[in-house]
């Protein structure tokens, strides 16, 4: 079994005692998996490895809330205030978090979103646009330190602080050894996905979240020849990885990562916003290759489900 979503992974790593005779999870129980879904925890870890992270705070209450914002650096504004639980609030609101240029803006958030469920993040935006944003996509075996992974940058999303819609293959030696460093420390096996951004300021990785579940963007590795899912599986079953799997694979980059309705939206909005440069977007989508999510004609149920999807919450906004 693989987690494909956080609930799943949650649910299945809590439960790994009770499972029936023949099923094999690809990830590790819940005390381990924990230190990946709570965001504090995986701050603190890989703070004290040396990894860079955003100045944070936690708020679990109104008094915290106000406690923070008084002692809050003027200078690290505008400020993103990221529930715990960024799964349940994108399903509410449709966003994963809400960006404050003043302590009052915060204070009005704070209250307008019921205490963010009283358990708060209040972080500093790294800054620099979304093409500083760099995944790294990890597998790795249960019993050894050995890793796959696989590197794309962000270029475009559908909106500030919403999902990615193009992404291109790229390399990042920085990266995958942070990944594999904080991994490691956590005790991780199995599928991750970890997301660092560029500090403008210093130039210096910083985490951004990390998901031990897959993403929507694993059909970007398979696309450029890495079947991490596969991989997972196999190493989950005790096989071993040939050196030359562990070496990388040449000549991937380049190769995008493409959701063209979420694109099209995010493209609007920043029409909306007279934000759009078409010599930009037109550079950024040409590519030496393509995996258009989530259309495949060898499979076409997940692109009319996702079509589907689409339509019905226009539908619901409108």
């Amino acid at each position: 079994m693989v987690g494909g979503s956080d609930t799943a992974l949650e649910c299945l790593s809590k439960s790994v005692d009770q499972l029936s005779e023949g099923f094999l999870p690809a990830f590790p129980p819940w005390d381990v998996v924990s230190k990946v879904r709570r965001k504090r925890i995986t701050y603190a870890i890989a703070s004290e490895l040396g990894i860079g992270v955003p100045s944070t705070e936690y708020v679990t209450s109104p008094d915290e809330m106000h406690q923070v914002l008084e002692n809050w650096d003027p200078d690290l504004y505008p400020l993103l205030l990221k529930p715990e639980d960024s799964k349940r609030f994108l399903a509410e609101y449709g966003r994963k978090g809400i960006v404050c240029h003043t302590p009052d803006e915060a204070r009005e958030s704070y209250s307008r979103y019921q205490g963010f469920y009283g358990d708060l993040l209040v972080q500093e935006m790294i800054p620099g646009d979304v093409e500083r944003l760099v995944n790294v996509l990890a597998v790795r075996e249960p019993a050894s330190r050995r890793q796959i992974s696989f590197v794309n940058r962000k270029l475009r999303s559908c909106g500030p602080l919403m999902r990615c819609t193009l992404m291109k293959s790229d390399r990042s030696s920085e990266a995958v050894e942070a990944t594999q460093r904080l991994l490691e420390e956590i005790g991780y096996f199995g599928f991750a996905n970890a997301e660092f951004k560029e500090d403008a300021r210093d130039q210096r990785l910083k985490l951004m979240e990390i998901n031990g579940r897959l993403t929507i963007s694993n059909s970007h590795s398979l696309r450029c020849g890495l079947n991490l899912v596969l991989h997972a599986y196999e190493s989950a079953l005790g096989a071993k990885w040939g050196a030359e799997l562990l070496e990388g694979r040449p000549g991937l980059e380049d190769i995008l990562w493409w959701e063209p309705l979420g694109d099209l939206i995010g493209l609007v909005r920043s029409a909306c916003r007279r934000e759009l440069r078409p010599w930009r977007v037109l550079r950024q989508t040409m590519g030496r290759g393509y995996a258009i999510e989530p259309f495949a004609l060898r499979d076409p149920v997940p692109s009319l489900y996702h079509m589907s999807q689409l339509a019905r919450s226009l539908v619901s906004r409108r």
